[in-house]
């Protein structure tokens, strides 16, 4: 998988994931030190969790489904 971060007009980023394990989801950019954890809401249109990068505290999160 890959990620584009058009505001930084950066595309094609390799990540390893997303991963799902029941409610768990997690996805890594190895070349940023950059990782994500979360949960996935019941309803499956949030996923609550916290980010890392490098040597940074962790930061809480939620990712959001968005329209479309």
């Amino acid at each position: 998988a890959t990620l584009d971060s058009p505001e930084k007009r950066v595309n094609g980023v390799p990540m390893t994931g997303p991963r799902r394990d029941g409610a768990k989801v997690d996805f890594e950019i190895d070349s940023i030190s950059f990782r994500y954890a979360g949960v996935l809401s019941p309803d499956g249109r949030t996923i609550h969790g916290s980010m890392t990068q490098g040597a940074a505290p962790a930061l809480p999160v939620t990712l959001t489904k968005g329209v479309g």
